[in-house]
């Protein structure tokens, strides 16, 4: 009897970066892997923004710092991001989207690894891709096997899962500027299982 072919999971990664700035001085890329219904995800999420401070209607660079703190205090709770957030750091390069797709497979397969997925198909969102970087950011995703659904820019003003990953950002770049409340977050976060770091 033949074996039935394990059904494929879908995917969603939204990525978000910091560092273009710096001219490949130093380039971060981070990205939060879900699978499944996001309903109870997007509400916690809205009810974090509520509780540090509202509804964000600007981007978290331009944000209170004890504010952005006190949002991924609330947010990055292991019972809805244990294993899904990922972040790489690259130096002395400004190939951005190549950097970017790289992120992206790693992290997908990471999950997927981790959560004893064998067969996936991937939405990957990011922010503020053109047309024309999501191409190339396709095509260097599917070089490497990945199955993918749909890959599209967005702001990350429309989405809160983008709104994580861009503020996630800050305190991974603080960190390495040796801002130690911002290495105490992340190193909290890395305990919990929540980020990790890919190397």
């Amino acid at each position: 009897m033949a074996h039935e072919k394990p059904r494929s999971q879908k995917l969603y990664c939204y990525v978000d970066e910091t560092g273009q700035g710096t001219l490949g001085q130093l380039f971060i890329v981070v990205a939060v892997v879900m699978a499944g219904d996001r309903q109870e995800l997007l509400e916690r999420l809205d009810q974090a923004e509520h509780e540090s401070g509202g509804r964000l209607q600007q981007p978290w660079s331009k944000s209170n710092r004890r504010r952005l703190d006190k949002y991924l205090e609330l947010a990055l709770q292991p019972d809805l991001f244990t294993g899904s957030v990922f972040y790489q750091v690259f130096k002395d390069s400004t190939d951005y989207k190549r950097l970017t797709a790289e992120t992206v497979v790693r992290s997908l397969n990471r999950y997927a690894e981790d959560h004893s997925i064998p067969e996936f198909k991937a939405t990957i969102i990011i922010d503020g891709l053109t047309r024309t970087a999501a191409r190339r950011v396709r095509n260097i995703v599917l070089n490497h096997h990945l199955r993918i659904d749909k890959i599209r820019g967005e702001r990350d003003e429309s989405s809160p899962i983008l709104r994580l990953a861009d503020a996630i950002t800050k305190p991974i770049r603080r960190a390495m500027n040796r801002d130690w409340p911002s290495r105490a977050l992340i190193q909290k976060a890395k305990a919990d299982g929540v980020i990790t770091q890919l190397h």
